[in-house]
């Protein structure tokens, strides 16, 4: 069963009622062809909706509603009731790119960032959100243009307009003005939904290797089985078994030894525990590897750099951070497409 995390964000602005809509308007969600569809319901942003109102709020009545609206594009929503503004980018996630005090002309918004960020199961993952934004000082229109999307965080799929709902009784006081609950104005829903790949990403991090699969093949070496081929270069001292270990690698440097064998079909995961222990090499150092028909990846640990290292059909790289003296459980994953080293 595909695992599926959803959730719906509500913003609201409050008011008298819905500017120009005075019953709940229901967008669709689910793909960018229903959003477009979505936004083909609400209003054009009128440059007298876009102004703020001329009346002074403190003292004197205002006739502007609160109302969601979309700018010419498509491509933005904007929440205002003449006194502030709230402007989301929903492509190619969703992400406020502007609040506005509308009586001031004041830019209150000077970072892209998360509408929220979650945790769980110990893990934290951001709700929309856009990426790439060079200086969180200031914020110029031209580099939205230029924002990313993270495909770890949770993706917009699609928004709901209407009224603001009451999520609990209002137990007045004495004291309490008369006013109506829940407050009158607007709400927009917005939901989200985690990728496939982060769902995939999320499991791995938390489950044991073992957790939903079935066990293929183990082996701890108590003992060399018939199974496993050795490979060891041409050096007196080079062996896979030392001390009679099996499995602690002896060898001089700039020289490899290594055991394989061949995998049962249905194979996804292949895990080892790999420990250093005095090998100080910087481009070499115990590991795993899996060997495909157009190539071989190879995941294991550069003691030399405190790094891992990943090697994919002539690609390398190192990444992360190790500590020499310990050892690490290593993993190859096949999953979504791709072959996810952990």
């Amino acid at each position: 069963m595909k695992r599926q995390i959803v959730l719906r964000w509500m913003i609201v602005v409050v008011a008298l009622m819905v500017f120009g809509c005075d019953e709940t308007t229901a967008i669709g969600r689910g793909s960018d062809q229903v959003i477009g569809g979505g936004f083909n319901r609400l209003p054009i942003l009128t440059e007298t909706a876009a102004k703020p109102v001329e009346a002074d709020w403190l003292i004197e009545p205002v006739a502007r509603r609160a109302g969601v609206f979309s700018k010419e594009d498509r491509r933005e929503i904007v929440m205002t009731n003449g006194l502030i503004s709230r402007t989301f980018r929903v492509m190619p996630n969703a992400a406020t790119i502007a609040v506005d005090n509308l009586m001031t002309g004041e830019s209150m918004l000077r970072g892209v960032k998360p509408e929220a960020m979650i945790e769980i199961d110990g893990m934290k993952f951001a709700v929309g959100g856009l990426l790439g934004q060079p200086d969180y000082a200031y914020l110029l229109p031209e580099w939205v243009e230029q924002l990313g999307a993270d495909p770890k965080a949770f993706q917009f799929t699609g928004f709901e307009v209407g009224k603001i709902e009451k999520r609990f009784e209002w137990k007045r006081k004495r004291y309490s003005a008369d006013l109506p609950w829940p407050a009158s104005g607007v709400m927009l829903t917005m939901n989200y939904r985690l990728t496939d790949e982060a769902v995939y990403d999320m499991d791995a991090k938390l489950l044991t290797s073992d957790m939903g699969r079935r066990l293929l093949i183990g082996d701890d070496f108590a003992e060399l089985s018939a199974k496993w081929t050795v490979h060891q270069a041409k050096h007196e001292r080079s062996s896979f078994v030392n001390e009679g270990k099996v499995g602690e690698i002896y060898t001089p440097a700039n020289t490899c030894v290594y055991a394989e064998r061949k995998l049962p079909a249905g194979v996804r995961l292949v895990q080892c525990y790999v420990h250093p222990g005095t090998d100080r090499s910087a481009s070499w150092g115990p590991g795993i590897a899996v060997v495909f028909a157009d190539r071989v990846i190879k995941f294991g640990l550069r003691p030399g750099k405190e790094q891992f290292g990943i090697f994919n059909a002539g690609y390398q790289r190192e990444v992360g951070k190790i500590d020499p003296g310990k050892g690490y459980y290593l993993r190859l994953r096949i999953a979504a497409g791709a072959v996810h080293c952990e």
